[in-house]
């Protein structure tokens, strides 16, 4: 098969099978043709037609032999025309030339003077004069244009503007043959050879209305022409797309050739063009036929047999396209096609999702064929395939195919579209951050258009996620704008709000993120939304506003991975307010924060219950959110004031072992100087009143060495010393009672420190008595009668007066002194009718 049908053909295959730039299809076409050639080769061709003499074929205005003309004048110069005409006829053009010479320049205007001109031209050209017989031709035309001479000498300097390449001279030189021959054979000549010539001055439209003409002539003579135009109709109509032009071209050569191996050529070139024009049924009969021809050369079989793969390959039997390679794999097919075989191979498998077995071939095209075309094709769609197999290795292969390619594709589509991948591989394994690398220097308006709005969305989406936000608000702009109705609409609403957000521009987000609640009610966008707009609220202080976001976003997303974070500034946003009718709003959202997220909540959630129930005064409520946080904490942190409130207020109740509880947590035994005294002071006194006698002594210590000087310091020696007592630490106690008195001299607690030594006296003569010592038990009940009845006497008060006169008759009674015991209770009754003795010193 000759170079020229195998360039032309290689176009075809590359535009119809695999998707290439239409400009490829047919840009190099070059039919094989008789004469003229389709390029001048370097040892110039005629470019017209010749007989077997070398004079022209077309019927020229010129006489071959003498002829007897009945009206022929007399006279030299008909002498001299014969004569010359004679050599002329015999081939003896040397001869001829003085002769025609002669006559031209002895009769310029003679009866034979156009034809004798063109005559002395033609024997220049035939004595290899080239230059000289240019001139001649040129004579010819400017002396006699209008003459049938004039056309057959256009004709010749046609040819001679064709060999010298200078097509558009020669296009005009055949037009001119073309419109004043009255020959119509040497007008479609010259129309034949004007095509050529128009074809290679790039004026392919005149070249195509040419061959146009040709190809409806019904000369038989001019078979060949005819058969050419057709071809070179049919590649000119390819080249421009007109597909249907050209498969009519191929049907007329069909039709009339008679030639088996034009036939056997036209035929797979026209089967190549019906895969093109996607009819690969019709493409596989042309094959069928091809095939069918013995004689028809190696390299046209190979060609059927890669149209046939293609035609299969095209009609989507991927098969039927895998097994015409595999049974014809030693077929040898020319260089150019190999790998283009390989590369249709490669993506049968690929569709067939085979993709190992995609790589393997495209992988043999890289290699053993690295610098065709292919080679790059074949590169990306092995991505693609790595792509499909979800290959840990994907992003590693996208770079080094960038490498081997970006040198000398430098603006091909396919290194973005590497860099596309691997941006997507990221970005569905949700690393954003490396998605976005692989966004830098995208051009994502090159990006193929069925893709370039999720290109663009993804882009944006994976900016915004890396904190890339001034580049994130550009490309989510240009989302937002070029599809507004896209689906992702609402999320990158979002993302462009988040991305606001980032940059300071809360006005700007809080915008989009109305817009997705107004807009896109229904959206699952509608939860970041709320969520980030609550955020900006709360960072403004817009805590109203705050807590409508978030409670709209637990309602609407209850499941909501930002529903415990919704739920604690729910709570602490009802506290913030500062509005106590507003308070107990706040508890059940805070308890749903620590249920939902226990670590990240449990301390902060809890610090604020406790902080709201203080500010309620719930003491209650106070107790259960400290002993709830404390339960599901042990090392937790609760402040002291609480404690302290929590321990005075149970202590007031009468509640001491809370009191004492609370108290011991806000206590730092081990560091008495830490705690504030007043603790130690209520945690004595709550003690004291729990029976626990030695720990509240402890406590008290504590207290007084703090408060050496304190106001309180005279009644925590009276509380130690009621503790000392129960003890029956009988002296120490005296001791504590005397030095307190010291200090105290009058007053209520002067009274009751008289007191608690007629109660110390009072448990010395118990002790005294149960040990069988009759005389010191009763001096001891009489010293306590005494202190008692001076404090009943001479102190008035509702409560240590009536105490102090039923001690008194108690310790009379334990005396003897029934009498003046009654007279006590007597008086006791009508003045204190309602008291009753509490059997047990409460610490106040």
């Amino acid at each position: 098969m000759n170079s020229d049908v195998r360039r032309w053909t290689l176009c075809l295959v590359a535009s119809a099978s695999l998707g290439l730039p239409a400009s490829m299809t047919l840009a190099q076409q070059r039919a094989p043709r008789a004469i003229p050639v389709e390029e001048p080769p370097s040892n110039p061709v005629r470019a017209v037609p010749v007989d077997e003499n070398g004079a022209p074929a077309a019927p020229a205005p010129v006489r071959a032999q003498p002829v007897v003309d009945p009206n022929r004048p007399a006279g030299p110069d008909e002498d001299l025309f014969d004569y010359a005409t004679l050599a002329f006829s015999q081939g003896d053009f040397k001869i001829a030339l003085k002769p025609y010479a002669d006559y031209v320049r002895l009769y310029p205007n003679g009866r034979h003077a156009s034809e004798a001109r063109f005559r002395l031209a033609e024997c220049l050209r035939k004595t290899n004069l080239r230059k000289e017989a240019i001139a001649a031709y040129n004579d010819v035309m400017l002396n006699h244009p209008k003459s049938e001479s004039a056309s057959s000498a256009a004709y010749r300097l046609g040819m001679y503007a064709y060999e010298s390449r200078e097509f558009q001279t020669a296009s005009s030189w055949f037009e001119i043959t073309e419109r004043q021959s009255t020959n119509p054979e040497v007008r479609t000549a010259a129309t034949f050879n004007k095509g050529l010539s128009l074809k290679y001055a790039g004026q392919a439209d005149k070249a195509l209305a040419a061959f146009k003409i040709v190809a409806a002539s019904k000369n038989p003579n001019l078979q060949k022409e005819i058969e050419i135009s057709l071809q070179e109709l049919a590649a000119l109509a390819v080249q421009a797309g007109r597909k249907e032009e050209a498969a009519a071209a191929y049907k007329q050569i069909l039709a009339n050739s008679k030639d088996d191996k034009t036939s056997g050529e036209i035929l797979v070139r026209y089967g190549l063009l019906l895969n093109e024009m996607k009819q690969p049924e019709e493409a596989l009969k042309q094959f069928e036929k091809a095939l069918a021809n013995k004689d028809l050369p190696g390299e046209l079989k190979a060609m059927a047999v890669f149209g046939t793969l293609q035609a299969n390959y095209v009609s989507g039997n991927l098969d039927a396209a895998i097994r015409t390679y595999t049974e014809h794999s030693t077929l040898l097919l020319p260089d150019e096609l190999r790998p283009k075989q390989l590369l249709i191979v490669g993506t049968a498998y690929k569709k067939k999702q085979m993709y190992r077995q995609a790589v393997e071939v495209f992988l043999l095209i890289e290699k053993d064929h690295p610098e065709s075309p292919e080679a790059l094709d074949a590169g990306y769609q092995k991505l693609l395939c790595f792509f499909q197999l979800n290959d840990k290795d994907l992003p590693l292969f996208t770079e080094r195919f960038e490498e081997r390619y970006a040198t000398k594709y430098p603006k091909h589509e396919y290194l973005q579209m590497a860099r596309l991948i691997r941006a997507d591989w990221y970005f569905s394994k949700q690393d954003y951050p490396k998605a976005a690398e692989a966004f830098v220097g995208v051009d994502v308006k090159r990006a193929p258009r069925e893709v370039r709005s999720s290109v663009i969305y993804k882009k944006g989406f994976a900016e915004a996620e890396s904190g890339k936000s001034n580049d994130a608000i550009n490309t989510l702009n240009l989302f937002i704008s070029d599809y507004p109705n896209d689906p992702n609409i609402p999320v990158a609403l979002a993302q462009r709000g988040v991305a606001y957000k980032a940059v300071g521009a809360n006005d700007r987000a809080l915008a989009d993120f109305a817009t997705i609640l107004k807009q896109h009610p229904n959206s699952p966008a509608v939860e970041m939304a709320l969520f980030q707009s609550a955020r900006i609220k709360m960072q403004t202080r817009d805590v109203k506003g705050m807590i409508a976001d978030y409670e709209a976003l637990v309602q609407k997303f209850p499941n909501s991975g930002a529903a415990a974070e919704a739920y604690y500034f729910i709570g602490r946003g009802y506290f913030d307010l500062k509005d106590k009718s507003l308070y107990e709003k706040a508890l059940e959202p805070l308890r749903k924060s620590i249920s939902l997220n226990r670590e990240e909540y449990l301390d902060k959630s809890s610090q604020t219950l406790i902080a709201i129930q203080a500010a309620r005064e719930d003491l209650d409520g106070l107790a259960k959110e400290v002993d709830t946080y404390l339960e599901a904490r042990k090392d937790a942190s609760v402040s002291p004031n609480t404690l302290l409130l929590l321990g005075v207020r149970y202590f007031e109740r009468g509640n001491y072992a809370a009191s004492a509880r609370y108290l011991g947590m806000a206590s730092t035994p081990q560091e008495p100087a830490n705690t504030d005294a007043a603790v130690w002071n209520y945690l004595g006194k709550a003690e004291l009143n729990n029976s626990k006698y030695e720990d509240a002594i402890k406590y008290f210590d504590f207290y007084l060495a703090k408060t050496p000087d304190g106001g309180g310091w005279a009644e925590a020696l009276l509380y130690k010393a009621a503790a000392l007592k129960e003890l029956g630490h009988f002296d120490q106690a005296m001791q504590h009672v005397g030095e307190a008195l010291q200090k105290v001299k009058e007053g209520r607690l002067n009274a009751r420190l008289q007191m608690l030594r007629g109660d110390i006296a009072d448990a010395i003569g118990d002790a005294y008595d149960k040990n069988g010592d009759k005389e010191k038990a009763a001096a001891s009940w009489k010293d306590s009668a005494g202190n008692y009845i001076v404090i009943s006497q001479f102190f008035v008060d509702p409560e240590i007066t009536p105490e102090a006169a039923t001690k008194a008759a108690r310790a009379l009674e334990k005396l003897g002194e029934m009498e003046k015991a009654n007279a006590l209770r007597e008086q006791l009754k009508a003045k204190y009718p309602e008291y009753k003795l509490k059997e047990k010193e409460v610490a106040r």
